[in-house]
């Protein structure tokens, strides 16, 4: 007696089978692990080409099953220069929007990023000891390429949060500014017309500030809408970065709650215009042999508009009103002038 054997059709059905499902695993095994790889590779040695050190570059992780990109902490820095730091970077994206030739964000989160930005005598600017001139070749800025002109690109949330970006001079002047959060929502190339949303709220050299509003910067004529509040404003706090402003005494903080409407026109024309109020707490400022300003509990209401043309003139329009207990300007001498109720 015979054992029974298998059938031609199905040793053939087999044959393609296995080779098939190999070649499946295989090439699923490259599509979810390859990626994180080749990312680590080429940032590792572009890095190295460029002479930077980095630590972190074994935390990045692309899962296209999950359309999303995270890694950090990263640091990344020129040898012998404080390096610049990101706690964590997110991106969640979507494959099915890069078959329309666009590139969709959908949440893409940054936390924890400290940089130090130098600028020197001749304009130059560094970022960590690294030189940006060194990283943009002339071939690279002076020609386009025409092909990612028809790419559309957008994000649905960006969030940038706990960061600090640190701006110094030749002579010790800074600005510092504390990013707690700064927020975009749905800006997007293919839609221009319809704008994106944005939000902003941090510290700079210590004085709060608040931003929010919406604006098209991708349109034809790009307008921007916002709405800002600055706090602890004082002018020792200002002359951190402008340096000595040669003031014999400057004393007292304001704070500003404004409106503002900015357009910029495909023939260059720019309109600028504030509304809004400054209220000045026990401000005092007087000049060396000069005349001495003081406002306490005065509120400064103005409402002024600015035209700037594409050869450069402009017009100014508005008003401004001092309202207060005590607005007053002295002259050397005792001669004062009363500034509250001042139109």
């Amino acid at each position: 007696m015979t054992e029974p054997t298998t059938p031609a059709p199905r040793k053939r059905l087999l044959c393609i089978f296995i080779p098939i499902a190999t070649i499946s695993i295989v090439l699923t095994f490259a599509a979810f692990f390859l990626p994180t790889q080749a990312a680590r590779w080429v940032l590792e040695n572009k890095l190295e080409d460029l002479g930077l050190q980095a630590s972190g570059t074994e935390t990045i992780d692309i899962d296209l099953w999950n359309q999303k990109v995270q890694f950090g902490p990263i640091s990344v820095g020129a040898q012998g220069a404080k390096p610049a730091q990101l706690a964590h970077f997110s991106l969640e994206f979507s494959i099915s929007k890069l078959f329309d030739r666009r590139s969709l964000s959908r949440n893409a989160i940054i936390k924890g990023v400290e940089l130090e930005v130098f600028r020197d005598v001749e304009g130059r600017v560094s970022v960590n000891g690294v030189d940006l001139y060194t990283l943009i070749q002339p071939n690279q800025t002076e020609q386009e390429d025409d092909s990612s002109l028809s790419w559309g690109v957008g994000v649905r949330t960006f969030i940038l949060s706990n960061s600090r970006v640190r701006f110094t001079r030749p002579g010790g002047s800074e600005i510092v500014m504390d990013l707690d959060r700064l927020q975009l929502d749905n800006f997007r190339t293919w839609t221009p017309e319809i704008p994106g949303q944005f939000e902003l709220s941090g510290r700079v050299n210590e004085m709060g500030i608040e931003i929010e509003g919406e604006a098209t910067p991708f349109s034809d004529k790009i307008e921007v809408q916002a709405v800002s509040q600055l706090t602890s404003i004082d002018i020792k706090k200002v002359e951190r970065f402008t340096g000595p402003l040669k003031l014999s005494r400057a004393d007292g903080t304001m704070r500003a709650e404004l409106k503002h409407k900015a357009s910029l026109a495909p023939d260059g024309t720019i309109q600028l215009s504030n509304v809004g109020q400054i209220v000045v707490d026990g401000l005092s400022i007087e000049l060396p042999n000069g005349p001495e300003v003081r406002f306490d509990g005065a509120r400064i209401a103005l409402d002024t508009n600015k035209i700037i043309h594409p050869d450069h003139s402009g017009t100014v329009a508005g008003s401004l009103n001092i309202e207060g207990a005590q607005a007053q300007l002295r002259l050397p001498g005792g001669v004062a002038f009363d500034l509250a109720n001042l139109e």
